[in-house]
């Protein structure tokens, strides 16, 4: 009896045993189809969650160049100003 237990488990499988059924297969299918979509919109909300964080980098890199700038630009009018001031 355990023997012929073991030998059902062991027993390679058949091509009865392994077909799916056209249900299972349907359904085989409309999961991979939902797991795609998934996967899809994760990797949409991915992609604009970093467009998101590079437009922010951008702005605040060239807010930090722009005050540069204009760090520049007063101390260059102080310059000026110093040197007219000698004239």
């Amino acid at each position: 009896m355990l023997a012929d237990s073991l030998a059902l488990i062991i027993a390679e499988p058949t091509a009865d045993s392994c077909a799916l059924t056209e249900a299972e297969e349907r359904a085989l299918v409309e999961d991979d189809a939902d797991a795609l979509a998934l996967i899809e919109a994760e990797a949409r909300a991915l992609f604009n969650t970093l467009s998101d964080l590079l437009t922010l980098v951008f702005a605040e890199a060239t807010a930090e160049a722009t005050a540069d700038s204009l760090a520049r630009v007063d101390a260059d009018i102080t310059k000026l100003s110093a040197t007219l001031a000698l004239v």
